[in-house]
């Protein structure tokens, strides 16, 4: 499996990114954890289906699949490389609204 890294810009923008952060995290945490790196069953179909979503608006908005889902061996590759990118951009997103907030605050001494 490998992430289109284009596409992957396109939807740590969009409403997926918290979907994402949420079910990867949970999806890493549990694989990290497990002395056999299995991760319960549930959340490996909710991972595997929200990046099915994620395929799916990609098409929908004319752009690659956010990367190609055969099997679920190797999911934990593209896992890991998809939640670094939105937990990257969430991080970004959050400083530019405290340098806002702190720059509305002096303004406004």
């Amino acid at each position: 499996m490998s992430v289109n890294i284009i596409t992957l810009n396109a939807i740590t923008k969009s409403p997926f990114a918290m979907k994402l952060y949420d079910t990867l995290g949970s999806y890493i945490f549990e694989y990290l954890l497990s002395d056999d790196h299995c991760v319960d069953d549930k959340i490996q179909e909710r991972t595997v289906e929200l990046l099915k979503q994620c395929n799916k608006f990609a098409k929908a908005n004319k752009m690659n699949n956010l990367c190609e889902i055969y099997e679920v061996f190797g999911l934990e590759q593209d896992a890991m490389i998809i939640y670094r990118s939105v937990v990257k951009h969430l991080i970004q997103e959050k400083q530019q609204i405290e340098e806002i907030e702190i720059t509305i605050k002096r303004k406004g001494n």
